[in-house]
């Protein structure tokens, strides 16, 4: 199953398995809600899921005017990754009037990090994270859905209207 270079996908009763070819040191095989470390050009692939998530890159914070007091010109430090679903890339663009499956939007929290050479992350899927988290969450899930039907979650009426009312003006565009 190995050649180099490549990428190899099996599915097994309608799961994604992945081969990585590069040697095991580019690959981790995580679950959703697990705690990982992670480094620049490896690539967590989640179980039981087509999701993985690579790491592109790191970044420090930086002042986009040097010379200056930073102010709003400050960059924060950052973990650059790419989701993908089948190997395929999530556009993260969330601007765009685009309807997307609740499976697509993940919540990525960077729970440490040197932004040199490692981060630890945490995956979930945000639909999940809603259940507890309640209303706002429920208001991102559906600008990034354009699913007005994550509003009906929404107990208090005006964030509700506000979120049908977000989506109705995305579709718009």
């Amino acid at each position: 199953m190995r050649a180099a270079g490549f990428l190899i996908v099996l599915y097994v009763c309608g799961i994604a398995t992945y081969a990585v070819a590069k040697d095991d040191s580019h690959s981790l095989r995580v679950s959703f809600g697990e705690e990982f470390t992670i480094k620049e050009s490896q690539t967590a692939f989640f179980t039981r899921s087509h999701v993985a998530l690579k790491v592109t890159g790191f970044s420090k914070g930086v002042c986009a005017i040097p010379g200056f007091n930073c102010g709003s010109g400050w960059k924060p430090p950052m973990v650059r990754y790419e989701l993908l679903i089948d190997g395929r890339a999530i556009d993260q663009d969330f601007t765009k009037p685009t309807k997307r499956n609740k499976e697509e939007i993940l919540d990525v929290v960077v729970k440490e990090s040197d932004y040199k050479t490692y981060a630890v992350l945490s995956v979930k899927p945000l639909y999940d994270e809603c259940e507890t988290r309640g209303t706002y969450c429920w208001e991102e899930l559906a600008w990034k859905t354009k699913d007005e039907s994550y509003c009906n979650n929404i107990n208090d009426t005006s964030i509700q209207q506000r979120c049908l009312e977000n989506i109705v003006n995305a579709r718009g565009r």
